[in-house]
């Protein structure tokens, strides 16, 4: 096995994604008793020492973003990380409280809304790839902090991970756009692991 993410990988990779994310929408539509839509993903897979540059031209030093990072262990070992704007950030809460009868007072309710959402996009994706390979995972639950857009790039040491996935994230609720990016950190064995499942998945779809 070739420790590499080639086309074929790739292509299986955005598929697993597309899946995963379709699981989502379904926990999404029923948590919020109204249909949403996750947009097709896009995957980039990047080093530890691109990271730092992506994410900052992905986000803007003016604003402020809610950062949800959420660890998973077992054979697939590493972390989540959603990042989402003031005002995306704001949507969700909106939208999750809304259907509750409930409206945002505080801080708190935008975080336990963020809280939620990133721990359904985690666990669907991380939760698919383990299906594949068979195995357990198990989650910690999700930490929101709210960060400075200068301060975005440098909020978690990346060089404790080995490979780095990126999934720009596109969210339709009541035609409101919601965008984030969730972020795996995975080590080098997990990748190990993945890249299993992926050969696994190409092998019995025919990719």
């Amino acid at each position: 096995m070739i420790n590499v993410l080639n086309e074929d990988r790739k292509d299986a990779l955005t598929e697993i994604m597309n899946i995963s994310y379709g699981m989502a929408t379904a926990i999404i539509s029923d948590s919020i008793e109204a249909h949403a839509n996750l947009h097709v993903p896009k995957i980039h897979v990047v080093g530890t020492e691109g990271l730092e540059n992506y994410v900052n031209s992905k986000t803007s030093k003016t604003k402020n973003y809610y950062v949800s990072v959420q660890v998973f262990i077992n054979k697939l070992d590493g972390e989540s990380i959603f990042i989402i704007d003031n005002e995306s950030a704001g949507k969700v809460a909106d939208i999750f409280m809304s259907d509750n009868d409930e409206t945002i007072e505080d801080e708190e309710d935008i975080i336990s809304s963020i809280h939620e959402l990133s721990n359904i996009l985690t666990s669907a994706c991380v939760g698919k790839i383990a299906e594949l390979l068979e195995l357990e995972v198990f989650f910690h639950p999700p930490a929101v902090d709210k960060q400075s857009g200068e301060k975005i790039a440098e909020y978690k040491n990346f060089e404790n991970f080995s490979k780095i996935i990126v999934v720009e994230t596109v969210l339709d609720f009541r035609q409101e756009e919601i965008n984030g990016l969730l972020i795996f950190l995975l080590k080098e064995s997990s990748f190990d692991h993945l890249l299993i499942a992926l050969d696994k998945y190409i092998e019995q779809y025919e990719i």
